[in-house]
């Protein structure tokens, strides 16, 4: 559950991707005091997933999409985009590394090579949050 006055930040990303995911997500975290949620940050996959991912993005401000080398083969991920598009959240994605190709659903959207480029998008939805 959310900390009051606290904004929820919805995260994607591809689970074989998730040790080059978390450290930087930590840090977007402590750096803008939000609590990211997704169905993969705090348990396994279950049959109420597509449930989770609703609610989750029905509380959430925006979405970030963590584009690591596996994503593009995550049908997982590939759904909750679609869902927040269908909700109407912003999206922004970030690559783990300069080199991973964006996936071809994800080229619509503003994509950065570092999470402290992502900063101001971040920013302006905290902003329009509060």
């Amino acid at each position: 559950m959310a900390e009051v006055g606290r904004p929820r930040v919805f995260v994607s990303f591809a689970q074989a991707d998730r040790e080059k995911v978390l450290p930087a997500l930590e840090a977007l975290r402590e750096k803008f005091n939000v609590e990211t949620v997704g169905p993969f940050l705090d348990r396994p996959l279950d049959t109420g997933w597509a449930s989770t991912v609703r609610a989750a993005l029905e509380e959430s401000v925006g979405a970030l999409v963590w584009i690591g080398p596996s994503l593009g083969n995550s049908t997982g991920a590939q759904w909750e985009i679609a869902e927040a598009i269908k909700q109407g959240n912003p999206i922004v994605g970030i690559r783990t590394s300069p080199e991973v190709k964006v996936p071809a659903w994800l080229r619509n959207f503003d994509v950065f090579d570092d999470p402290d480029m992502a900063t101001a998008r971040l920013e302006k939805w905290l902003t329009e949050a509060a």
